[in-house]
């Protein structure tokens, strides 16, 4: 497979002056930090909405809800989120830019908090940031580290998708069952397919394919974690991502490596101080 050379800084510029000072961030006026209760499978029929994950008959709801923007622009609410989810909305990086203790991606958290008058998104993510710093006693500093990149390209029969007809509900669901994923994506460009798929690969997808348009699409595979026996896996397996891109969508993906910069977790407590 041939290297693709990219120019890794302006691709993946990201924004550390968060790591600051936490005494010079904002913080949410008041706020509620506990362990989430044990999660309770949901085996009602509802339809998802972006955002949400599927996983057998159970939704499962990420990331935050209200604050600026929303609803609910005066109080923000973190519902059951893995630590390591709380730092990457908090910071907005890539799960593969952050290096931490395993407990992170299993013990979740619920917050409730109320946001000053006039806040931003941006200010948003500050106090998230300043809460975790006091309710968990964390500290981070960023490296570099050199990872494998991804370039998405059209395959050499071409693309198997068509532009999407209706821009007016753009969405993405993810099912998961046992050695099976299935996305749908509806009114999706390729860069938001690439970042899913950086997600899902835990490596930076760069969109090289040039296309601006939008397309509804579904893609099923097998998590590579379900791959590892190669040749001896069931006949009627899902295939690998790498050959459902090939053979669903007309895309591949092309090896190259970069030296990205990366969150690095020192301290974080498993237990939140009182509030």
């Amino acid at each position: 497979m041939g290297r693709i050379h990219f120019h890794a800084a302006p691709l993946f510029l990201m924004s550390f002056a968060a790591l600051a000072q936490t005494q010079a961030l904002p913080s949410f006026e008041v706020a509620s930090v506990k362990p989430a209760a044990p999660q309770v499978a949901d085996m009602s029929p509802a339809i998802p909405a972006s955002g949400e994950q599927v996983i057998g008959m159970r939704v499962m709801l990420t990331g935050p809800r209200g604050g600026p923007g929303g609803s609910d622009p005066g109080r923000i609410t973190y519902l059951g989120m893995s630590m390591k989810s709380l730092l990457l909305t908090a910071y907005g990086v890539k799960p593969y830019q952050l290096s931490g203790p395993s407990w992170m991606e299993t013990e979740r958290f619920d917050i409730v908090a109320k946001i000053p008058e006039g806040a931003s998104k941006d200010d948003t993510r500050l106090m998230l940031q300043n809460l975790l710093a006091e309710r968990f006693k964390l500290t981070l500093h960023r490296d570099k580290k050199e990872m494998t990149m991804w370039a998405l390209a059209v395959g050499k029969n071409g693309l198997k998708m068509k532009a999407s007809p209706d821009l007016s509900h753009p969405r993405i669901v993810t099912t998961t069952m046992p050695g099976h994923t299935r996305i749908t994506f509806t009114a999706q460009s390729l860069e938001q397919l690439a970042k899913e798929l950086g997600n899902n690969l835990e490596r930076p997808v760069v969109d090289m394919t040039g296309l601006a348009d939008n397309y509804d699409f579904t893609l099923e595979y097998a998590p590579e974690s379900t791959r590892a026996g190669g040749p001896a896996a069931e006949p009627d397996a899902a295939p690998s991502l790498f050959t459902a891109l090939q053979e669903q969508l007309g895309l591949k993906l092309e090896q190259s490596k970069a030296q990205i910069e990366v969150l690095v977790v020192d301290r974080v407590e498993k237990t939140p101080t009182e509030n």
